[in-house]
Order: C-alpha cells, then sequence, then structure tokens
C-alpha cells in the first residue's frame, strides 16, 4: 500500500540523517538556484509572509546543506502522529510537494517553504515527472490519498487510488482534528501492511468509521 501526505510547513531541529536523496534532485536544484535568483524582498512578497517569518524562513534557503530524514524533519500536526514503526518503511510513504515534487520517507531535505500557491507554473514544472515516476513504479499498487486539496493534482489518474476524508456527524471537524486522523490514519496503514480495500473499511480509528452512504466510488468517509 502507498500512502501519500502532504508537507509540514514547519519543521523539527531533527538532525537524524536521511539514507536516499530526493528523487528528483536535479530538477529540486534547479528550482532552488531560481528561487535563489529572485530579489529577497520579491521573494518574501511572493511567499506572503510576515517580516518576522521571513527572518526565518531567509535562513532555511542560506543553509540548502543542513539536511534531515523527512519524515522526522516535518514538525507540523499530521507528522507527530507517525511512530517510528513507519519511518523506514521505504517507498510506502511519499510527501506530495512544491519545492522537492515527490519526497520519500527516508529522504534527506532541507528546510524550506515553498507553495503551490507562489506559482502556479509549479504545477507544470512538477506534473510529468511526478504522474511519470508514480505510474513506472506504483502502477498497479493500492494507493491513499492522505493529502490536502492543493496536492491532489500531482496524484495520476490512472493509479489505483483512493481518497481519504474525516468528517463528524454533528459539526464541521476542525482543522486541527483533520490532521490529527490524517496522521493516525497514515501511521496505522503503514504500521499494519494493510492490502485490500475491504480491511481498510472495516477499520474503527478513534471512533471514526467509514460510511457507505457518504463514500463514493473513490472517495472513503470515515465519520464520528
Amino acid at each position: 500500500m502507498i500512502v501519500f501526505l502532504s508537507p509540514s510547513k514547519t519543521f523539527t531541529p531533527e538532525k537524524t540523517a536521511g539514507i536516499s536523496e530526493p528523487i528528483f534532485k536535479h530538477k529540486n536544484r534547479e528550482l532552488f538556484l531560481k528561487l535563489m535568483a529572485l530579489d529577497s524582498m520579491v521573494l518574501k512578497e511572493r511567499l506572503s509572509i510576515s517580516d518576522k517569518l521571513w527572518t526565518q524562513v531567509l535562513t532555511y534557503y542560506q543553509e540548502p546543506t543542513n539536511l534531515a530524514m523527512a519524515v522526522k524533519r516535518y514538525g507540523g500536526i499530521v507528522y507527530k502522529q507517525l511512530e517510528a514503526v513507519s519511518f523506514l518503511k521505504e517507498h510506502t510513504l511519499y510527501i506530495l510537494d512544491a519545492f522537492y515534487g515527490l519526497v520519500r520517507s527516508t529522504d534527506a531535505i532541507m528546510k524550506y517553504r515553498l507553495d503551490f500557491s507562489f506559482d502556479r507554473k509549479l504545477h507544470e514544472f512538477w506534473q510529468k515527472d511526478v504522474h511519470d515516476y508514480l505510474v513506472t513504479h506504483h502502477k498497479d499498487e493500492l494507493c491513499i490519498d492522505l493529502s490536502s486539496q492543493e496536492f491532489a493534482f500531482l496524484i495520476p489518474k490512472d493509479l489505483n487510488c483512493y481518497k481519504i476524508e474525516f468528517a463528524l456527524s454533528d459539526r464541521k471537524i476542525p482543522n486541527t482534528t483533520l490532521k490529527i486522523m490524517r496522521g493516525k490514519m497514515a501511521n496505522y496503514l503503514l504500521s499494519h501492511s494493510l492490502k485490500r480495500l475491504d480491511e481498510l473499511k472495516t477499520l474503527v480509528l478513534d471512533g471514526f468509521t467509514y460510511s457507505s452512504e457518504l463514500s463514493s466510488e473513490k472517495l472513503l468517509v470515515f465519520v464520528k
């Protein structure tokens, strides 16, 4: 089973070395140089961040060799739910990303800040490479998409992929709860190595259960 997640905008001080290089290392380097060629104030404005955050982000790009294992480097809510058992299962967890295109859990990455909203051309920059890689390596595997909507276009339509969403029966689900459940679901799937969709549909996770009424052919909705 292949699991897709979104990247995190926050990072840990983790120094654990990655055991693999990014899949599109050379293309990432090309993008890095393009970003660094921009005037710093232009870059700040296009990233739409505050002066305080810009001071921090600027240090990211000034230290491109400060690398660490991706799944331990990301520090967002989703990644806090992942346990060590998920880390070293090579090629089972992918992070869809605007800076690296596609990140494996074990890849050595730097800290960075870049969203697809930065430039619509980033869609074109990454889509074909990511598509070709995933179709070549995972055409016949069961794939689960736990990423946010921003990254959905990177997943090839001809993959055997199912989107998982979470909902509350009585109110809109808080964004924090949504991120926690995405992380917990990813951790469960990676830890238990599920191979069939029917196994997933019987799962009860923190009170969330599969709803056949709310689900559709390629969308699995878990409700609490």
